[in-house]
């Protein structure tokens, strides 16, 4: 029996010593608290044609512990109203579509500088598809070798089968062709408020001034910090030049935005959101 006894009380001995330890382990383990939370997210369902409303997006942001440098970064593309000649083909290797114009023209002009496009990879939900769409991205943040290009981040979109089934491309700006498609941009921090406007006038920002790249960039905040940025669009492109209705000639438009902190690229569930073009 006393040796019996002497084997319970070890077994005891190691399940206590466990649970310590787990116990230890939970208290002492690094918060994975992202260090900003998404308080609100909410895009319009579709944009222009003959409404007479304009519409708007609304992104509310609440710090949860101090950030040195947070950016957020708006990107922005519209499916091609051109289709392109790889449409349905088979790409077993993604690098393939590097050899199409224009992104092979690109590619070589960021290899003179020793430099690549940002490539991104992602799941994505379209028409009840599930869909993996590759993103080349040569826009500033992949350096910022080529300023001012119209159109430089492209989507592919492929089915189960690697099959390309849509193309989409646009720019890293917080909407497509912004000039010619929003009206209004405001930015808020706590009690900062910085605006931008199409129409111009004295004392105020005009959509010109906006910041490059669809960059947000804000720092030394503090736990409770509460940012806020609103974009609205036009109601409808009635009074847009001809050039930019031709480049407004695809069914959707496809918006990101891309979170980080110090440095680090945050994963907040955003998904990309489509918006119906109304033409």
């Amino acid at each position: 029996m006393p040796h019996l006894r002497r084997q319970y009380i070890g077994i005891a001995l190691i399940a206590m010593i466990a649970s310590t330890a787990f116990v230890y382990l939970r208290a002492t383990r690094p918060s994975k608290e992202a260090p900003i939370r998404v308080t609100l997210l909410k895009f319009p369902d579709s944009l222009f044609g003959m409404r007479e409303d304009s519409p708007s997006m609304t992104m509310s942001l609440v710090c949860q512990q101090p950030i040195g440098i947070l950016d957020i970064r708006f990107i922005s593309t519209m499916n091609s109203s051109n289709t392109i000649d790889q449409l349905g083909l088979r790409f077993d290797d993604p690098a393939d579509l590097l050899q199409i114009p224009p992104l092979s023209n690109l590619s070589r002009l960021f290899s003179q500088y020793g430099a690549r496009p940002r490539i991104l990879n992602q799941t994505i939900t379209l028409a009840g598809r599930e869909l993996t769409m590759r993103t080349f991205d040569f826009d500033a943040s992949s350096g910022g070798i080529i300023l001012g290009g119209a159109y430089l981040v492209y989507d592919f979109l492929f089915n189960s089968s690697n099959h390309l089934v849509g193309f989409c491309k646009g720019m890293e700006d917080f909407f497509y062709r912004a000039e010619d498609t929003l009206e209004f941009i405001g930015i808020e921090c706590n009690k900062n408020v910085t605006q931008y406007f199409s129409e111009a006038a004295a004392g105020r920002k005009t959509l010109r001034e906006r910041p490059d790249g669809g960059l947000v960039r804000f720092t030394d905040l503090s736990p409770g910090d509460v940012i806020s940025i609103t974009i609205r669009w036009k109601p409808n492109t009635k009074a847009s030049s001809q050039e930019a209705k031709n480049a407004l000639l695809g069914d959707r438009f496809m918006e990101r935005v891309e979170v980080m902190a110090d440095g680090e690229m945050l994963d907040l569930g955003l998904q990309p959101t489509f918006i119906k073009n109304l033409g």
